[in-house]
């Protein structure tokens, strides 16, 4: 199957967003379709091998790039619309199966050019902004549109409940890459690795450290647990949560990691934290089923997050983390408190965690993405 993916943004790029497009193209190549990535390049940037975009992501190339110059302009809307002009102007010469985008605006688009086009996304629009459920219902409902690939079933469904048909929605859970995290490593080894103490319990974050993250919940918990280290892995640059925790002293701040060197931070940990905020889903939307959840279950330690439903795929309390009301600090020092101190506790959870992740690849996100365009693509011939 031939498959174009306009991309929004140059590569390589650190978000959760292109993490998700890059690794799901090399698994759908790794399957033998023909994948084509359509980014754009900035006028003054040097142009990208896909071996150092592969690279960079610790994927095989089993995809191409195709990068296209990029007029400079303020608005981030008209320059997607123009990127997607140019990538379809190029891409229709090949006649893909199907487009796929993450951008709402690259996707009218292309259905306004009478495109076959896949939406890949994970906010749950109609929830968030009701405004948006009118025009969303005319673009999902488009005989062209073949399907919405949606990264939780808290986000699919919000589209149902607006009146999208089941047939054009789709549970495309994300995944994690066994390669990249490594074989498994005892904690001391992972400690002495890292230049951490050893016999000093220790609770990890991996990801991006901003205010969006929740992560001053984590900040207020470890004042109340002095004999415990809080490590936040993902620092970039100077910010208001790395000033903040400066004046901790049992919480380190260590900056950004590449993909493959997440492993040892991870298998370092007593616990592994998703913070147990509701900011994140509730007030800003930005992150729902958080990427790290993946590796997080991979990485077979018991893990703490908040009660909250994009995660419910995922994290059962009791099973595969411990769930704790989001913003309650108290429940979460308790929660934290009972993993570090009740060896059997921690143990289950951990062993649930590892267990739930069997089968949580990108080859299986590639594998359900690929039977349902079989379908969509047979439907769309037949029409």
């Amino acid at each position: 199957m031939r498959i174009v993916h306009i991309v929004h943004k140059p590569l390589p790029d650190p978000d959760a967003d292109a993490e998700s497009i890059i690794n799901t193209a090399a698994a759908l190549g790794a399957r033998g379709h023909d994948v084509a990535l359509y980014v754009p390049r900035p006028p003054s940037a040097s142009p990208q091998p896909l071996d150092t975009i592969a690279n960079y992501y610790g994927v095989r190339p089993t995809f191409r790039v195709v990068e296209l110059p990029m007029a400079r302009d303020a608005h981030s809307f008209l320059l997607s619309c123009r990127h997607a002009r140019a990538s379809l102007a190029r891409a229709s010469r090949n006649r893909p199966h199907a487009v796929f985008t993450t951008r709402l605006e690259i996707a009218w688009y292309g259905l306004h050019k009478r495109v076959p086009t896949v939406y890949d996304h994970y906010r749950p629009w109609g929830d968030q902004f009701p405004i948006m459920r009118p025009a969303l219902r005319r673009y999902m409902t488009h005989p062209l549109f073949l399907g919405a690939l949606l990264h939780s079933s808290y986000a699919k469904s919000a589209f149902e409940r607006i009146g999208i048909p089941g047939t054009r929605l789709v549970l495309a859970l994300n995944g994690f890459d066994a390669d990249r995290l490594g074989p498994p490593m005892e904690k001391h080894l992972a400690r002495t690795h890292l230049g951490l103490p050893v016999e000093t319990p220790l609770v990890v974050y991996t990801g991006r450290i901003n205010s969006r993250k929740g992560l001053d919940t984590v900040l207020q918990m470890a004042p109340h647990l002095p004999y415990v280290d809080f490590l936040l892995v993902g620092a970039q640059g100077d910010h208001p949560i790395v000033r903040a925790a400066a004046a901790i002293p049992n919480v380190r701040i260590v900056g950004w990691r590449a993909f493959d060197e997440i492993g040892p931070c991870l298998y370092a940990a007593d616990v592994l934290i998703i913070p147990p905020s509701s900011a994140p889903l509730r007030k800003y939307g930005t992150t729902v089923l958080p990427m790290k959840t993946f590796l997080y279950l991979a990485a077979g330690r018991p893990i703490l997050a908040p009660d909250e439903p994009d995660t419910k795929d995922l994290l059962i309390d009791g099973s595969t983390a411990l769930l704790v009301p989001p913003d309650d600090i108290g429940a979460a020092v308790r929660s934290l408190r009972a993993l570090l101190t009740d060896p059997h506790l921690s143990q289950r959870i951990a062993a649930g965690a590892l267990q739930r992740s069997s089968g949580l690849t990108w080859d299986h996100r590639a594998e359900v993405i690929e039977a349902h365009l079989e379908r969509a693509v047979a439907r769309f011939a037949r029409a």
